[in-house]
């Protein structure tokens, strides 16, 4: 397929602006279609991607790792995009190609609701043009001032005030053509690109590893998407400000007016243009590259239980007592060993502390590691009997114990 010529005069910037779509526009088909093709590189990729996740699978299996419902599902789905991807040019060029590469100019048209904005009618590539043909035109004539000219008293002649007159229009058309080409070309190669290597990054949409690649590729599209939308109304309101601008300038100098301010206002709204494309596209990748609002909830303070606290407290005073009650029944009362070499409170003793640390980690009460008071009595220790069995049947049976 052969594209446009670029050629220079009045109709470059059109020539370029042809030549850049039709080179998108053929990357995107003809890599598609070499790389999708029988025995191509997108096939084998897609194969290996395919054998790697059905061998994950099968071990998986093999392991007892069952997929549940879900994911299997979510697999399946997974399995026929990137075989519908790879493999259809139909599916692909009603779901991909036609709207990355021709939906911005039909969301557009849909923005300007019939044309509503001033100044849209007409294809957009034409006025665009018309535009750089009344700057050079502007430039040719000159702002009708004689520079470093003395300045007659009542007369028409005046010097330079900010910038000289050739170089600004100059510069000014630098900017207009730099800001129209720049963002534009990069956008619609991209998207190209992008397009053409779908046989090769729909099967990383297959394994859980390579599936940030794919999602990169698929943010790529949409920016492609946004930014050419978002241009497309950039250019339009830079039209809509410039077409009656550079018509007034010239009908002042068809009448033999001097335009002294022209430079310095066209050189401004052509480089404010150029910019604000530019921070355009930069805002709309951070709007495609975007990971996610944060997560804003607040977490509630879980607020203690009494009803829950009550039954942890029965449930260690009755572990307490039926330690107790085992050591009573075989004789001994274990006692805890003390590093400072003294006797340790039985184990019923330590059941307070217990509870105060419980309820320390509840938020009721403060947690309490240290033992409890003299004057605390241990729980169960109140009708313990000290002595020792003096029956008969009592010695018998803490012997045969």
């Amino acid at each position: 397929m052969a594209c446009p010529l670029v050629t220079t005069g009045q109709h470059f910037l059109a020539s370029v602006l042809d030549h850049i779509d039709c080179q998108a526009a053929t990357l995107g088909s003809f890599g598609f279609q070499a790389l999708a093709q029988p025995g191509g590189l997108g096939q084998a990729v897609l194969t290996g991607l395919l054998t790697l996740m059905i061998a994950i699978l099968a071990l998986r299996l093999m392991m007892g790792r069952a997929p549940a419902s879900g994911d299997a599902i979510g697999l399946a789905l997974r399995v026929g995009i990137a075989l519908t991807l790879a493999v259809s040019w139909p599916a692909f060029r009603t779901v991909l190609y036609d709207t990355v590469l021709h939906g911005p100019a039909e969301l557009a048209a849909a923005l300007r609701a019939g044309d509503s904005l001033p100044g849209t009618s007409g294809g957009l590539t034409a006025r665009l043009q018309g535009v750089d043909d009344a700057i050079v035109a502007l430039t040719a004539q000159g702002t009708g001032r004689e520079v470093y000219a003395p300045v007659q008293e009542g007369g028409t002649t005046f010097k330079a005030i900010a910038l000289e007159d050739q170089p600004a229009l100059g510069w000014a058309r630098v900017a207009y053509l730099a800001g129209t080409l720049g963002p534009l070309v990069a956008l619609r190669l991209a998207a190209g690109l992008l397009l053409a290597l779908t046989p090769v990054v729909a099967g990383l949409l297959l394994l859980g590893g390579t599936q940030g690649l794919f999602a990169g590729w698929a943010r790529g599209l949409v920016l492609c998407l946004l930014g050419s939308l978002g241009l497309t109304v950039v250019y339009t309101v830079e039209l809509a400000i410039l077409e009656p601008w550079v018509t007034s300038a010239l009908q002042l100098r068809g009448a033999n007016y001097a335009t002294p301010a022209a430079p310095t206002e066209l050189l401004v709204l052509t480089l404010s243009f150029a910019i604000a494309a530019l921070v355009l596209v930069g805002l709309l990748a951070r709007v495609a590259f975007q990971q996610g609002w944060a997560d804003f909830r607040i977490e509630r303070s879980e607020t203690p239980d009494p009803a829950r606290i009550l039954s942890d407290e029965a449930r260690l005073v009755s572990l307490a007592r039926s330690l107790h009650l085992a050591a009573g029944a075989s004789g001994t009362v274990p006692r805890l060993a003390d590093p400072r070499g003294h006797d340790a409170s039985p184990s019923s003793a330590r059941v307070p502390v217990l509870i105060g640390r419980e309820r320390g980690a509840d938020g009721v009460a403060a947690r309490s590691d240290g033992p409890p008071s003299a004057s605390t009595t241990p729980l169960g220790g109140s009708y313990r009997r000290a002595a020792r069995r003096t029956t008969g049947a009592g010695q018998r049976r803490d012997t045969r114990r």
